[in-house]
């Protein structure tokens, strides 16, 4: 057995060898670029204005002749004296022989006569040719994550595609006899299965959208072709279920009867234990991380309502505030502090509503262990999949 901490570095200490594939710029928006990429022009791309205003050449006369015009887009470069002035706007070509932008609230015209009421320093105002990243520097490194400042950057760079990684296809076995879908009339002796949407949910989260789902009952050669087809489908195979030591867990069998070497198994966690991280013998080509039991412990409300305690000290308050009845709320906390390795509800409790309930300060620190444990496992999820 081993800590929450030591199973997250061993998982995240693997090396994976991802594929790559040629992205349009516009659709690279969230992955992850997997070569560096450099310039293939100077930007800008001529010597710019960067603000409306007036192009001269930098003297301490205050008094110009107006000769010419300088609009975004032209590529007209007027002929200048030292007491001429050429009227520009932002992002236009600056005249070869400027050297000085003056903004125009600093400037009185009048027809042809231009006089400048404050002079700036030298070279104001001009975006140097290259000033942003020059022919051939370096414009995103390896490894970065495209953003939508990212995808404006490369475009204005005139690049159409960039190489970067392959989202990882990823499997999702959901095990169980007494799991029933969503939408017909629970029988008896069954439950709801919402580890798929809680899994699903996760990895959409962090970006990846080819997601390929099955549902095994409880059976070894079932299970066995089930991750058998998900293993050769998927760079990484979740599963959910199957993986204690009851007469009917075929999990880890079926694991190992595909080839799938373990690295490690329990982890000192309650609930959550029994899980089973392995990765294939030949190759560390897929991951299996495999939920204990299945119980959907997060994903039913459990720490919602734990959390909710905290706060009001009143049930009442608590179940109202998740939308619940009173009944459920007390059944879920009673099965938490029955399943827990300490009670996490204070019995000196008080009020016919429940008012004045209080939490144990280890059921205080469950509420820390499994929101930290939650964010460090999204955290990996979508550290890993930038690599992708």
């Amino acid at each position: 057995m081993i800590s929450v901490t030591d199973a997250l570095h061993s998982i995240s200490s693997q090396e994976l060898d991802p594929k790559e594939e040629q992205r349009s710029v516009v659709d690279a928006l969230g992955a992850t670029l997997s070569k560096d990429v450099y310039s293939p022009i100077d930007m800008p791309p001529f010597r710019q204005s960067a603000m409306d205003g007036y192009a001269l050449r930098h003297s301490n006369d205050m008094n110009y002749r107006l000769v010419d015009e300088s609009q975004a887009g032209n590529d007209a470069s007027p002929k200048m004296s030292a007491r001429d002035v050429v009227r520009i706007f932002t992002g236009a070509l600056v005249p070869d022989d400027a050297d000085t932008v003056v903004m125009q609230e600093h400037v009185q015209a009048n027809g042809e006569e231009v006089s400048v009421q404050k002079m700036p320093k030298p070279f104001s105002n001009i975006r140097e040719k290259g000033e942003q990243i020059e022919e051939g520097g370096l414009a995103l490194a390896k490894g970065t994550q495209i953003n939508a400042a990212a995808v404006g950057f490369l475009s204005g760079l005139g690049l159409g595609d960039v190489s970067v990684y392959q989202k990882p296809k990823v499997g999702v076995l959901i095990t169980g006899n007494e799991l029933q879908s969503v939408g017909a009339p629970l029988k008896k002796g069954c439950i709801y299965e919402s580890n798929s949407s809680l899994l699903k949910a996760a990895l959409r989260q962090t970006g990846v959208s080819d997601i390929e789902m099955l549902s095994v009952l409880d059976d070894l050669q079932s299970t066995k072709d089930a991750v058998k087809e998900l293993l050769d489908k998927s760079d990484i195979l979740l599963v959910s279920g199957g993986i204690s030591v009851g007469d009917y867990d075929f999990v880890k069998e079926a694991l190992i009867h595909n080839n799938v070497e373990e690295v490690f198994y329990k982890v000192n966690q309650k609930p959550g234990k029994p899980l089973w991280f392995g990765k294939k013998a030949s190759k560390v080509k897929s991951r299996i991380w495999i939920e204990v039991d299945g119980t959907p412990f997060l994903g039913n409300g459990r720490i919602q309502l734990l959390k909710a305690v905290n706060q009001t000290h009143s049930m009442s308050s608590a179940a109202k505030s998740l939308n619940m009845s009173y009944k459920k709320a007390w059944r879920l906390l009673n099965e938490i502090n029955a399943s827990a390795k300490e009670p996490v509800l204070d019995k000196k409790i008080g009020g016919k509503d429940g008012g004045g309930t209080h939490l144990t300060p280890y059921g205080e620190e469950l509420i820390v262990r499994f929101e930290n444990l939650n964010s460090a496992c999204i955290a990996f999820l979508e550290t890993e999949f930038k690599k992708w």
